[in-house]
């Protein structure tokens, strides 16, 4: 295995550990964890060259669907969470009127 498969596989582990954390709702450390991976795959795809990126380019898909995947998760999940804030904001306001 190559130097640039090691990476991407590292990086295809911490897509799946990105999904595991919004699983669990954890969303503070999934917006932690979630810019650490972008600074390492920007590193990643910084630190080879063209041709070496190409020779791993099926497992560069995948982690582009996946990270696709992910990020419509994310998006779902984040206006998911601002509906419900809205609905407990109204739901305090209702609950204070009637005092």
């Amino acid at each position: 295995m190559t130097n640039v498969q090691a990476s991407i596989d590292r990086l295809l582990e911490s897509e799946k550990h990105l999904h595991k954390l919004l699983d669990e709702q954890q969303y503070e450390q999934f917006l932690q964890q979630q810019e650490i991976f972008g600074n390492q795959l920007k590193t990643c795809v910084d630190s080879y060259t063209e041709e070496q990126l190409l020779d791993v380019i099926a497992p560069l898909k995948r982690l582009q669907e996946s990270l696709n995947t992910l990020q419509q998760r994310a998006e779902g999940i984040s206006l998911d969470l601002k509906e419900k804030s809205l609905i407990l904001q109204r739901n305090k306001k209702k609950i204070k009127a009637y005092k």
